[in-house]
């Protein structure tokens, strides 16, 4: 399990129209789920088994496409409910900016996720070489280096 520590940033691109609903199924994924205070996590765990981004975090995002709604059913079979999806603006250490998109907004969630198979879908280049994960954008840029913790 990796950790990355950027910032959530409150900007976002607008969100589109028209109602869904999605089941997923989360087989691999192993997380705490539970009731949060107003005191969230921001610490992001990049997981290669989570098949998609999520978070429990509601101020994370400036706009919420909130017609997506669903359920997702994790590895232990509790299933939770999925309130919206969208994308989110990290605020890296050196200033820039970095859009993560497709995040599922699941309230319950105790823990923030970036999904390495959707970053990989999204032609993302990963790297890990002696204990340090890399990932790079499309246009090869750096975006994360982390320790394995």
């Amino acid at each position: 399990m990796l950790v990355a520590l950027a910032s959530p940033s409150a900007a976002e691109p607008p969100s589109s129209g028209g109602a869904s609903e999605i089941h997923l199924h989360e087989p691999k994924l192993f997380v705490q789920l539970g009731e949060k205070g107003d005191g969230g996590s921001t610490r992001w765990i990049l997981d290669t088994g989570a098949t998609n981004h999520m978070t429990g975090q509601r101020v994370f995002f400036s706009e919420l496409d909130t017609s997506i709604h669903g359920t997702m059913r994790f590895s232990d079979s509790s299933v939770v409910a999925i309130e919206g999806h969208s994308t989110i603006l990290f605020k890296c250490k050196n200033g820039e900016h970095r859009l993560l998109a497709r995040v599922y907004y699941i309230p319950k969630l105790m823990a923030n996720i970036v999904s390495l198979g959707q970053l990989d879908e999204d032609d993302h280049e990963m790297r890990i070489k002696k204990g340090v994960l890399r990932i790079w954008d499309q246009r090869s840029q750096l975006l994360v280096m982390v320790k394995r913790t």
